[in-house]
C-alpha cells in the first residue's frame, strides 16, 4: 500500500518520501544545516494537504486552521521548510498546468516569504490572517453535527463498518474490527488522561474500568489516500459517550508514530517518545490548540490519541489551478507555516536572513530537488518490484471491495 500511494504521481511521491528528501538536503544544504540559530521546531511536512481546518480547544465544534498532521515534527533549521513550501507550490502548478515563468517563480518565492515573515510576526492566528480567502471560508464554514462521523464508519449495530466511502461512493478506509483489543485500548487511553490532565478534563471519567465498560468497538484502519503514514498502525475506537457535555457516542482516533525522518536518518536526535515528541511540538505551535491532543503507548508502540471529528478537512492542490489561485496558496502556506514558528525571538532571527540571497537559494535548491525527485519517480516506476507490489495491492483491494 505504501508502494502504490508513493508511485501514483510525483505530488504523491513528495508527501510519501520525506527520507529521500532529508537524505538529500543534508548532503546539499550544508550552510542551512551548520546554522545552528536558525533552528527551531518545524512540522516537517508541508505540503497543501496537511493544512486545513482542526477541531481546536474548546467547545467541541469550534474549529482552527493551520498545519496538521505533525508525525513528521523535529527541529531543524528554518529555510528547509521554506524550501518545502517553494517545492510544493511549484508541484502544484505542475500537476494543474499552471505556467511558472522565472519572473512568475520569483514572484512566487516574494509572496511566500512575505507572508512567512508576517504570520511569525503576527500574534493573530491563522484562520483570521487568512478570513478573507474562499478555501479558508470554506473549510471552516462545516456546520454538520457528529453524528456524521457516526454514520460514516459505523452501522446502526453501532459497531465499524468494512468499507468507508466517500459521498461518491470512492472506497477510503478499509476497516478491520478487532474487538478483543478492547481490554489494552482502553488502559492505553486511560494512561493517556492520566498523563495530561487537560486532556482528561473533556472526558466524564478516565480510568481504565470507564473505557472498558464504554468501549463498544476497536478497528484497524488503512487509509487508502494517504502517503506517509502507510504502514503504520491505525486504531478507531467506538466509545459510548465518553465526553462531557456530549450526549453521543465518539470515534477516537490512536495513531502510531515513529522517529521522524530526520531522526531517523541520523540527522537529528529526540529523547521523547515519537507520540510525545509530535504531542508537544503540536501543542506549542496550533494556534488556537487542538481540542484533543495527548499520546500514550500500546503493545509497545507509541500512538498520537485525538478525535475523529466531522469538521476537520485539509487543502487539496486541485484548488489552485491558476496563477492567481497559485499566489493564494503561497500566502496560505505562508501564513500556516510561519504562525507555527512563533517560539520566542525566531521571527527576528529569521527576519534577518530573509534577504536576496536566500531567495535565489529557495529558487535554485528547489531546482536541483526537484530534477533529483524526477530521477526517484522515475527509478520507481521503472523498479519492477513496484509493479508487482502495486498489483498486489490493487488486487487486495478488489477481493475487499469487487465492485
Amino acid at each position: 500500500m505504501k508502494v502504490r500511494a508513493v508511485s501514483d504521481n510525483p505530488y504523491a511521491f513528495w508527501r510519501g518520501a520525506r527520507e529521500v528528501f532529508f537524505d538529500w538536503a543534508a548532503a546539499e544544504c550544508h550552510d542551512w544545516m551548520n546554522d545552528k540559530p536558525a533552528w527551531m521546531d518545524c512540522h516537517g511536512d508541508t505540503h497543501l494537504g496537511n493544512i486545513g481546518a482542526y477541531a481546536a480547544a474548546g467547545r467541541l465544534g469550534d474549529l482552527g486552521f493551520g498545519l496538521v498532521d505533525f508525525d513528521d515534527s523535529h527541529r531543524l533549521p528554518f529555510q528547509i521548510e521554506l524550501l518545502q513550501g517553494v517545492v510544493t507550490l511549484r508541484l502544484t502548478a505542475r500537476q494543474n498546468g499552471v505556467d511558472l515563468s522565472p519572473q512568475r517563480l520569483e514572484a512566487l518565492v516574494a509572496e511566500l516569504t512575505r507572508h512567512y515573515l508576517a504570520a511569525a510576526r503576527s500574534d493573530q492566528p491563522p484562520s483570521k490572517m487568512l478570513a478573507d480567502l474562499d478555501p479558508v471560508r470554506d473549510l471552516l464554514d462545516e456546520d454538520g453535527k457528529y453524528e456524521k462521523i457516526l454514520d460514516k464508519f459505523c452501522g446502526p449495530d453501532r459497531r465499524f463498518r468494512d468499507l468507508v466511502r466517500s459521498k461518491k461512493g470512492v472506497l477510503r478506509d478499509v476497516l478491520e474490527r478487532r474487538p478483543q483489543m478492547a481490554d489494552a485500548v482502553a488502559e492505553a487511553l486511560a494512561a493517556a488522561l492520566r498523563r495530561d490532565p487537560a486532556a482528561g478534563a473533556l472526558f466524564r471519567e478516565t480510568g481504565r474500568d470507564f473505557f472498558r465498560r464504554r468501549i463498544l468497538d476497536v478497528a484497524m484502519r488503512c487509509r487508502l489516500n494517504s502517503s506517509g503514514s502507510q504502514g503504520l498502525a491505525k486504531v478507531l475506537v467506538l466509545v459510548e459517550s465518553p465526553l462531557k457535555g456530549a450526549e453521543h457516542d465518539v470515534v477516537l482516533y490512536l495513531k502510531q508514530q515513529i522517529p521522524s525522518p530526520p531522526q531517523r536518518l541520523g540527522l537529528i536526535d529526540d529523547p521523547h517518545p515519537p507520540a510525545q515528541r509530535r504531542q508537544m511540538h503540536q501543542a506549542a505551535m496550533s494556534r488556537p490548540a487542538p481540542y484533543l491532543n495527548a499520546w500514550t503507548t500500546l503493545d509497545g508502540n507509541s500512538y498520537w490519541v485525538t478525535i475523529q471529528d466531522p469538521w476537520s478537512d485539509e487543502l487539496s492542490p486541485d484548488r489552485f489551478r491558476t496563477w492567481e489561485d497559485l499566489l493564494v496558496a503561497a500566502r496560505i502556506w505562508a501564513t500556516a507555516t510561519g504562525a507555527t514558528h512563533r517560539q520566542g525571538d525566531e521571527a527576528d532571527r529569521i527576519a534577518r536572513r530573509l534577504i536576496p540571497p536566500l531567495s535565489r537559494q529557495l529558487l535554485d535548491r528547489s531546482d536541483a530537488w526537484l530534477a533529483r525527485m524526477d530521477e526517484e519517480v522515475a527509478a520507481l516506476s521503472a523498479d519492477p518490484r513496484r509493479k508487482k507490489l502495486v498489483a498486489e495491492a490493487e488486487e487486495a483491494l478488489r477481493r475487499l471491495d469487487p465492485r
